[in-house]
């Protein structure tokens, strides 16, 4: 049985980290729109995948 990976996020975030950006969060929610999901454009949408992306990548407590 092969074992599980250790976890790697939430990251330590040290600085501005450039990877985190528009773009990013512009392709999560062309995939999740791929499929099957309605559109996330602006709104109170865009605010929780920001908020949930940010929090997965660097944990709560940096959010």
């Amino acid at each position: 049985m092969s074992q599980t990976p250790p976890r790697v996020y939430p990251l330590t975030r040290t600085e501005e980290d450039e990877r985190f950006s528009s773009g990013l969060l512009g392709d999560i929610a062309r995939i999740m729109e791929i499929h099957g999901y309605p559109p996330i454009e602006r709104g109170p949408d865009r605010v929780r995948l920001v908020l949930f992306v940010y929090s997965f990548a660097y944990g709560m407590e940096n959010a």
